[in-house]
């Protein structure tokens, strides 16, 4: 699935005059990794996550995704690694930008105002990361999560898929010959549920299950109802999931 040439709007937020970003997610990708460079972040892979993860994983099971949810492995050990990042997205979202666009008044702040609709930074124990999701009138948000470490990155089984994207980017690079259905790279994907087979299992049969479910924060109790209702996924599910869980609404 070449889900990495979808063109995606990247929309301003109101601030200033700016115009809108139509870009590949592929060219995305490649300019925070050129970014990152250039601000001496170490990166270490980058990852396709969530719906999108999923997505690829179920085949034809699957039609459609919301958000496209990119992880960034970097190194955020340094007293000014958060604020590097930020710079680097910016960065990468002036190189994005039209080719008839002025960048002489420009700056990398400037772009982050315009183009980030919310940003997130987790600085403690076990937690470190920053997230920064930009904003697609479509309704499908680039959301760039950076994370040197996270205590927890999935809330079922479902969404467990992480899909390692470097092997497809060094290819695409380096080679001069053309991806077919029979002469393509070796991707890679995990399942941080713990096994692989058996949440692609419950992805394909549309059920769900979890484990340690009193460590999911953020809405999962809410994305589980909101399954319930639209009928994503049967109601033969794994009821024992929230069990003595306690909810904060």
């Amino acid at each position: 699935k070449q889900w990495y040439q979808r063109r995606v709007a990247i929309t301003a937020g109101g601030c200033g005059n700016f115009p809108t970003l139509e870009v590949t997610l592929e060219a995305m990708v490649r300019a925070v990794k050129s970014s990152l460079k250039e601000q001496s972040v170490e990166l270490r892979d980058v990852r396709l996550n969530g719906s999108a993860a999923s997505y690829v994983v179920a085949d034809s099971n699957i039609d459609t995704y919301n958000d496209v949810d990119l992880i960034f492995g970097v190194n955020l050990s340094e007293v000014d690694s958060f604020k590097r990042v930020k710079e680097a997205v910016g960065e990468s979202l002036l190189k994005l930008l039209p080719e008839q666009v002025s960048r002489v008044r420009l700056r990398s702040r400037m772009m982050v105002d315009a183009y980030v609709n919310k940003m997130v930074k987790v600085s403690q124990g076990n937690d470190c990361w920053s997230l920064m999701s930009l904003h697609n009138e479509g309704g499908c948000n680039v959301e760039l999560k950076f994370v040197d470490k996270m205590r927890r990155q999935f809330e079922f089984s479902v969404d467990s898929f992480q899909i390692y994207l470097d092997p497809l980017l060094y290819y695409k690079t380096h080679s001069n010959v053309a991806m077919s259905k029979t002469f393509y790279p070796t991707v890679f994907g995990v399942s941080l549920y713990g096994d692989f087979e058996e949440a692609a299992g419950h992805l394909k049969e549309h059920l769900i299950d979890t484990i340690q479910p009193e460590e999911i924060r953020g809405g999962g109790l809410l994305k589980y109802c909101r399954w319930d209702i639209f009928q994503t996924f049967s109601l033969q599910t794994y009821f024992h999931v929230f069990y003595n869980v306690k909810c904060n609404l």
